[in-house]
């Protein structure tokens, strides 16, 4: 069930930017003891790394609003990951940004609320 909200969630992160005018470069882009890139989207010269996460709303009380999981370990292993994405898809003269999807399901899987913000 954790796995499918999870997928679930960066599906629903994954529309919401193609929606807004991005395309996606890569999904779950990952370099073994580095780091893992749920989502990575462009727009011209933007790059936006996404890292997802999914809560169920009745979990919000004991566990908090989903975009709480992105620590500064979790933001230090992004931006470690980014620098072999950087290499890999040529990117750069981009302007990278370091964004959080954040997702709210109910117990049903139905997603509440998708927000998508800077960190």
């Amino acid at each position: 069930m954790n796995k499918e909200i999870g997928f679930n969630g960066e599906q629903a992160v994954l529309d919401y930017m193609l929606g807004n005018g991005y395309s996606l470069i890569t999904r779950n882009f990952s370099i073994h003891n580095v780091g893992e890139l749920d989502l990575v989207m462009r727009k011209n010269d933007e790059v936006v790394v996404i890292e997802v996460k999914s809560r169920l709303g009745s979990n919000i009380e004991n566990w908090g609003l989903p975009e709480l999981a992105v620590n500064s370990n979790k933001l230090r292993k992004m931006k470690n990951t980014t620098r072999y994405l950087i290499s890999r898809f040529n990117l750069y003269d981009c302007d990278i940004t370091f964004m959080v999807g954040s997702v709210v399901h109910d117990k049903s899987g139905k997603i509440l609320d998708i927000s998508v913000f800077e960190i």
